[in-house]
């Protein structure tokens, strides 16, 4: 399950493992938490338990370190495949479509100073 062109990257992704709290937008979407694998301004990949529809629109609660508040965005799915290192688990791959200003300002900030920190380390 998979669209076209989504495995392309855009933008430097972060390996830390924020904390994602996930709903579909609708009204019986149900709050799951997930570690996130890896995240970037555009984009979050993610292991679920569930499968996800190609298109399906979510909600996504972010805990970024450092900041009191969550930043709350929307995505679409673009990609969920089996994970090929666990069973029953998929691969959740979502295109960031909107976060609130204040959001993503902190949240960019927040991605700059571990993307500092992962090049210092290479």
């Amino acid at each position: 399950m998979e669209t076209p062109g989504s495995g392309q990257r855009g933008a430097a992704r972060v390996t830390h493992h924020y904390m994602l709290r996930v709903r579909r937008v609708d009204p019986t979407g149900d709050w799951d938490i997930f570690t996130v694998r890896n995240i970037s301004k555009t984009g979050i990949l993610f292991s679920s338990s569930h499968v996800y529809a190609l298109g399906a629109k979510l909600e996504i609660r972010i805990t970024v370190p450092f900041l009191q508040e969550n930043c709350t965005c929307r995505g679409i799915v673009v990609r969920c495949l089996p994970s090929k290192e666990v069973k029953n688990i998929y691969e959740v791959a979502v295109d960031i479509s909107d976060m609130e200003e204040e959001s993503r300002k902190a949240f960019y900030e927040n991605l700059k100073f571990f993307i500092t920190r992962e090049e210092e380390n290479k």
